[in-house]
């Protein structure tokens, strides 16, 4: 999962991304999440690889999301079952 914006040092941090000063790249265990308070500039975020959720919706993988300034919310990683 990369994201990028001002002021984003969450703790699960491993790294800016090469290329881009304010691009990082987080990466989450499984059944974990990442929450996010957005500064006053709005932030972008994709799915690198896995799959992961907002608000009970999965994220599509490699497609940039914006969210607005002050949005709070969580990126849920959960475990897909094969039946």
């Amino acid at each position: 999962m990369a994201y990028g914006g001002p002021s984003m040092n969450p703790p699960a941090l491993s790294g800016a991304v090469p290329g881009s000063a304010n691009l990082k790249q987080v990466k989450l265990e499984r059944e974990s999440e990442l929450r996010i308070e957005v500064s006053e500039e709005p932030l972008r975020l994709r799915v690198v690889n896995g799959t992961a959720e907002i608000f009970g919706s999965e994220l599509p993988p490699e497609i940039w999301r914006t969210f607005p300034p002050r949005m709070k919310f969580a990126v849920c990683v959960f475990l897909i079952l094969g039946f």
